[in-house]
């Protein structure tokens, strides 16, 4: 169709030229290797050694061949390749003082690595419109490469701690100390994360057994913290092969003139990032009626979130647009009811009916003396984190 005397082609492909003509494939390999030695001491100690390596490799490659619409046009391959290595040392024990008393307790130490490697390059043109997909088929100045590496380390010591009382309360200690190859070099070096629960089945008091109406009960409770590790590399300030983007048009790339350059990214590095905590309580209850035919579960929790990990401006004059850093307190509460009821049974028929109510109140306690911080969105309006109000 001709509009302003211009030819304007397509904006869509036919389903069939998709199908037939164009490309987009992902060939995977994976190999899972796992090995594990186990001794037994003593009837009440075990000591086990864990090791196991999980690797694949992902080929892509996507070709948009001459006649695409849009003016789509180009090719693209890429090879990812993700190990993850991880190895645990622990010792189990398993110890019952009386039929009224019993413990267990694990402690050990675990390693763990993730390499995550990419190697691929694009061409959005062809030398040859006809020629059989080649990376080589287009000039410097349409062809873009992508190279990129990355390596996690993780060392953590960890214990568990659990004891059973008269068969009706149950009690478990939990701790972890971590320490991460993503925290900041001037970030606390490793950090601990405990939880501790505690439940208990009254309805195995004498005074409560076999009743005929409330057949199951118990009280619950749990508090605990847990972290997130920043993103890798967040805490360094990268160089990056330089171009130029003018507003919607293409991009000029340095390498294609004389020797090409490298320039520091547009994030600055923080050598002070931690990681995110989260801490949680929460209390509940779970009932049982008339031989299990209505059940009855209600939990009120409440967390917070503290050092979470956002991208926040700096001044231009640094020669940055933002960094990340451990920017916001987030708090979360909320309660949930859960009601079911078997309504009718007969033969392998039933009919059950559910109620579930669910209410969270989130809310941004502080942004360390910010006003708002961006999370997403385009030119008109954006999400954000503003201190009083909701995520977003």
């Amino acid at each position: 169709r001709i509009v302003g005397g211009l030819p304007i082609g397509p904006v869509y492909n036919n389903p069939g030229w998709t199908i037939y003509e164009q490309e987009n494939t992902s060939e995977v390999d994976r190999i899972v290797v796992g090995t594990e030695l186990s001794y037994d001491p003593t009837n009440w100690l075990n000591i086990t050694g864990r090791v196991g390596v999980d690797n694949y490799t992902d080929d892509r490659f996507t070709l948009y061949p001459v006649g695409s619409a849009a003016g789509l046009v180009g090719l693209e391959k890429n090879t990812i390749q993700e190990t993850q290595s991880n190895a645990d040392v622990f010792a189990r024990a398993s110890k019952s003082f009386s039929k009224n008393f019993s413990i267990n307790g694990l402690v050990g130490f675990n390693f763990n690595e993730r390499r995550y490697d990419r190697l691929g390059g694009s061409i959005n043109s062809f030398i040859l419109p006809y020629a059989p997909a080649n990376l080589d088929n287009a000039t410097p100045a349409s062809s873009t490469t992508e190279d990129f590496s990355s390596t996690i380390r993780t060392a953590a010591a960890y214990f568990t701690a659990s004891a059973d009382l008269y068969d009706q309360l149950f009690l478990t200690v939990t701790g972890r100390q971590e320490a991460a190859s993503t925290f900041g070099a001037a970030a606390q070096s490793s950090f601990f994360y405990p939880s501790a629960s505690a439940a208990w089945q009254f309805t195995k008091l004498g005074a409560l057994s076999n009743n005929s109406v409330l057949n199951f009960g118990k009280l619950r409770m749990g508090y605990g913290v847990v972290g997130i590790q920043p993103p890798v590399y967040a805490s360094s300030t990268l160089y990056t092969s330089s171009s130029l983007v003018s507003g919607w048009g293409p991009t000029l790339n340095a390498g294609d003139y004389g020797q090409g350059s490298y320039t520091p990214s547009n994030r600055l590095g923080n050598i002070n990032l931690r990681p995110e905590r989260k801490t949680e309580f929460e209390i509940g209850t779970d009932l049982r009626f008339f031989q299990d035919r209505t059940s009855l579960s209600f939990t009120y929790y409440q967390n917070r979130t503290t050092d979470a990990i956002f991208a926040v401006d700096v001044p231009i004059s640094t020669g940055f647009y933002d960094k990340l850093d451990n920017a916001a307190t987030i708090e979360n509460k909320g309660y949930e009811l859960d009601i079911n009821t078997l309504v009718y049974k007969q033969g392998d028929f039933s009919f059950d009916l559910g109620l579930n109510w669910f209410r969270n109140v989130n809310t941004v306690t502080d942004l360390n003396g910010v006003e708002s911080i961006f999370l997403n969105g385009f030119t008109g309006s954006s999400s954000r984190a503003v201190e009083g109000h909701p995520m977003g």
